[in-house]
C-alpha cells in the first residue's frame, strides 16, 4: 500500500512539473494614429526572464528609466519571436498599450483601460491588425499569418 501511494505521488509530481517548449512568431500590424508598445507574457509557470509582465520588472527592482516590449510606430509592422517553456495550464498573453512608456508607466495602466489589449495567443506564426476605433483599441487577427513586407 505504500508502494502503491508513493507511486501516485511521484506520478503527480512529474505530472505538475512537466512542460512543453512553445515557440510565438508574432507580427503587429499598428493601424492607429499612436505608437504602439507591445510584448508577450505568461500568465503562469514556469517563470522565464524574456516573458518577464511589466509588473514583474517592476517589482524585482528594475523599473525606473526601464523599457518592455518593442514600440511599433504608426502605420508600421513590428515582429517578436519568443520561444519559452510551458506547464500544461500556462498561456501567452498578448499585451499591447497605446504610447511608449516606461515600465512604471506600464504597471499604472489599468486592465480595463480600453487604451491596452490584453488577449491569449497560439503558438506559431500570428497576425494581428491593432486599430482605433475612436473607443480604444482592437484587435483584428488575421488569417492566415502574413509576415512584414521586405
Amino acid at each position: 500500500m505504500r508502494t502503491l501511494f508513493l507511486g501516485i505521488c511521484c506520478c503527480m509530481v512529474t505530472a505538475c512539473s512537466s512542460t512543453e517548449q512553445r515557440t510565438y512568431d508574432l507580427y503587429l500590424e499598428n493601424h492607429t494614429q499612436r505608437e504602439l508598445t507591445f510584448g508577450l507574457v505568461k500568465n503562469g509557470p514556469p517563470p522565464e526572464y524574456s516573458w518577464d509582465a511589466p509588473e514583474d520588472i517592476e517589482y524585482g527592482g528594475h523599473s525606473g528609466d526601464a523599457t518592455w516590449g518593442i514600440v511599433v510606430k504608426p502605420g508600421e509592422i513590428g515582429h517578436l519571436t519568443l520561444p519559452g517553456r510551458f506547464g500544461s495550464r500556462t498561456n501567452a498573453v498578448l499585451r499591447v498599450y497605446a504610447n511608449k512608456r516606461l515600465v512604471d508607466e506600464l504597471v499604472a495602466v489599468m486592465s480595463t483601460d480600453p487604451y491596452q489589449i490584453r488577449q491569449l495567443v497560439e503558438p506559431g506564426k500570428r497576425t494581428v491588425l491593432i486599430e482605433d476605433p475612436g473607443s480604444g483599441l482592437l484587435a483584428k487577427w488575421v488569417k492566415p499569418a502574413r509576415p512584414a513586407p521586405p
